[in-house]
């Protein structure tokens, strides 16, 4: 889960990102302090393709259902917008593949994905 939002104290909604971390890592400039981390982040923000019964049964349910990005639309982030890491479970038999975030994994991420308002923009990261 990625923080889009530059401030911090947003009250309300906040706009994220699902998506998979392929590889982190740390490089620093001259003259700078401290080193620069980043993240190679391929976003899971894909329009969903499924039909309406689906998604009016995933609302019933609390169900957020998420699909991947072509690979080309990965980009690098830096890790402090990282807010925390989430289990994405496989939907079987769906095409393109659709994944389901594992929201009762524990209090803190079942309370984050009832504030939160998903990004399905190439244009946020």
């Amino acid at each position: 889960m990625v923080n889009l939002s530059d401030d911090e104290t947003v009250i309300g909604p906040r706009k994220v990102v699902f998506g998979q971390i392929r590889l982190m890592f740390t490089f620093s400039l001259e003259g700078v302090v401290e080193d620069v981390q980043l993240a190679l982040f391929h976003p899971f923000n894909a329009p969903l393709t499924n039909r309406m019964e689906t998604q009016e049964h995933d609302k019933v349910f609390g169900l957020t259902r998420l699909q991947a990005r072509p690979e080309s639309h990965s980009t690098i982030i830096p890790i402090n917008s990282i807010i925390r890491s989430v289990l994405l479970v496989p939907v079987l038999r769906s095409q393109p593949q659709e994944y389901l975030v594992f929201h009762l994994l524990d209090q803190d991420l079942w309370t984050r994905c009832k504030n939160i308002e998903l990004s399905v923009s190439t244009t946020d990261l």
